[in-house]
């Protein structure tokens, strides 16, 4: 993987102005949900039941998103580095959108899936608050009068401007650590069912770990059993998966052919069932498909209203383990 341009962001002023519309979920990826010729796709909001169509130029995006201010003037942005990954990455989807196994990919193109993964995951409204609520909690668990200053300054409540600025700040240092977990797992490509798309979300890079520990939270990157999963186009996903888990596939078909010759995974209705609620369940509240198909988020929400509301530290049920829900 090349080396990425020097320094953690670039500075903007008001002579040298920033683009407005900044895209938590790239355009490259939502583009691989539309409909052939069109650059467009419906939305469903979970949080009022509300769809829509709209094209992907304005959804996934926050005006500004990707920059922090630096005084009344000035803004850091870390907007060119986003393009930056995203234009190394465009190339490793493309080859996967057009029957590339994984396997087949090269070390260098398998590292920057690793790690687009890795920072789209960081890089989301869902990250922001889920980071800026850990902090209030862990600030909550010190006692008063007896932490010093230089760890009081770095937890407990933070203004919005600086728990974007922690958020977008850690998200590349964590992408590093997280890209390294990644690299260690089984990736296999998943196809839809015939007649059947793939949601994606406003929070596209979803866990799920089908083994409980009483102990420890069942999702992390590297926590034994975890199964990671990214929709890449309408009718493609990949799933990383723990080692652990492989072994127990390698004693059932279709996985046993799959994983000798790594070619994809037909999923059936169940299966399609099942990744679509996780992209439900771990949105922060969009929900974009090629199709207005939303009968399965509505399913969802209905039976378990909680998904609702974002995914926040503490939450239990899909929010905590990262199940599928349907």
């Amino acid at each position: 993987m090349s080396k990425e341009p020097d320094g953690m962001m670039s500075q903007q002023s008001p002579t040298n102005p920033l683009p407005k519309r900044q895209h938590y979920v790239p355009r490259l990826l939502l583009r691989c949900f539309c409909p052939q010729g069109s650059d467009r796709l419906w939305v469903f909001d979970k949080q009022t039941d509300r769809e829509w169509e709209q094209a992907i130029r304005e959804i996934g995006h926050e005006k500004y998103f990707n920059e922090v201010p630096l005084g009344d003037s000035w803004f850091a942005s870390y907007e060119d580095r986003f393009q930056y990954i995203e234009s190394h990455f465009a190339s490793v989807l493309a080859k996967l959108n057009a029957d590339t196994p994984v396997h087949a990919l090269t070390v260098t193109e398998r590292a920057w899936l690793c790690y687009f993964t890795a920072v789209q995951h960081l890089r989301t409204p869902a990250f922001f608050a889920w980071n800026k609520q850990l902090n209030e909690v862990i600030g909550g668990l010190l006692p008063p009068g007896e932490t010093s200053q230089a760890i009081e300054e770095q937890v407990g409540p933070l203004t919005d401007a600086a728990a974007k600025r922690q958020s977008l700040h850690s998200a590349f240092q964590l992408a590093e650590e997280i890209s390294r977990a990644l690299a260690a797992k089984v990736w296999i490509l998943h196809e839809a069912y015939p007649n059947r798309s793939f949601y994606v979300s406003d929070a596209p890079v979803v866990l799920h770990n089908g083994i409980k520990d009483e102990t420890r939270s069942a999702i992390g990157f590297a926590v034994p059993g975890i199964e990671i999963y990214m929709p890449i186009s309408a009718a493609l996903l990949v799933g990383a998966y723990c080692p652990i888990l492989v072994k127990e596939l390698e004693e059932a078909e279709p996985f046993r052919t799959v994983l000798k010759t790594g070619e994809r995974i037909r999923c059936d209705p169940p299966n399609m069932d099942f990744y679509n609620s996780l992209q439900v369940a771990n949105a922060e509240r969009f929900v974009y498909s090629r199709n207005r198909d939303f009968d399965l988020a509505r399913r969802i929400l209905e039976q378990h209203p909680h998904l609702r509301k974002p995914r926040r530290v503490g939450s239990n049920m899909t929010r905590e383990t990262g199940d599928g829900i349907t």
